[in-house]
């Protein structure tokens, strides 16, 4: 049982503007660059022009990390096997990962597990042995006998911190919003009912090179520029996982008493809740 977060992602040309992405094929309107932009509307995704074997890739220009793929909710996987991918010269490619994406939510649901964990919305997490290489691709084999669509994909790695997560926490905590009139006779009437999930995490660091090497990269660097972040509270149960964006406000890691170490409250916000 391990918190982890994945914000990077090798395929966002916002985060790596010099990667070059491409796909074995691409519909006009669902190009391959569309599976970065972290929308997450099924009418903004990658789909290859025909069934069949299908392909999306990334030429990083240099040797990149990876030890984790996610796709977002939208995707017509359920049920098929995939594979993660990397190379050295994007010709011979060494498999990293393949799972068959399960059909239902997995509940519990490990990331660790050969087929990865499914949230309850859709979303598939598969975390896989750590590997360094210029090239990252994400295939649908022939085999599967469709024309894959894909909405969100992220490959990039992932950071557990060294410690959990203070109390108190909540992975399914939800924040409602409505419009609300009343009326003369004190009487209320509500529009529709938004619901979105929340929390505020707060996390302590075992040392200073933690806050160097994972909490600057990560969250200062990259979640804080309001680029979406997966949230896994117990990697265990990541059939919870949520997509989110920082709350606007003060933030930041620093020194309090009681902790020899730098603490940092993470206020999020679910990214672009599903209608319900």
């Amino acid at each position: 049982m391990r918190p982890l977060f994945l914000v990077e992602n090798l395929f966002s040309d916002v985060q790596s503007p010099a990667h070059v992405v491409d796909a074995s094929s691409e519909t006009p309107g669902y190009e391959a660059w569309r599976v970065a932009t972290g929308r997450r509307s099924v009418h903004d995704r990658w789909q290859p022009t025909t069934a069949g074997e299908g392909w999306i890739r990334v030429d990083c220009g240099a040797a990149r990390t990876a030890d984790m793929a996610i796709l977002d909710r939208g995707h017509n996987l359920a049920g098929v096997q995939v594979k993660v991918q990397h190379s050295t010269d994007g010709g011979v490619w060494t498999t990293a990962a393949t799972s068959t994406i399960p059909a239902a939510a997995t509940d519990p649901g490990d990331v660790d597990a050969a087929n990865g964990a499914r949230t309850h919305e859709g979303a598939w997490l598969k975390r896989f042995p750590s590997k360094t290489a210029r090239w990252w691709r994400f295939l649908v084999p022939a085999a599967a006998g469709i024309r894959a669509e894909i909405v969100g994909l992220w490959v990039g790695e992932s950071w557990t911190p060294s410690q959990y997560f203070d109390l108190p926490w909540g992975d399914e905590d939800i924040e409602l919003g409505w419009e609300e009139v009343t009326s003369s006779a004190g009487w209320r009437a509500a529009g529709h009912v938004s619901r979105a999930r929340a929390g505020t995490i707060d996390l302590k660091l075992s040392n200073e090179s933690e806050y160097d090497d994972h909490a600057r990269r990560h969250i200062h660097q990259q979640f804080w520029l309001r680029r979406p972040m997966w949230i896994v509270y117990n990697d265990e149960r990541a059939e919870r996982a949520v997509l989110a964006l920082p709350r606007p406000g003060s933030a930041g890691f620093d020194q309090r008493a009681g902790w020899g170490h730098r603490q940092g409250m993470i206020p999020w916000l679910e990214h672009e809740p599903r209608l319900s």
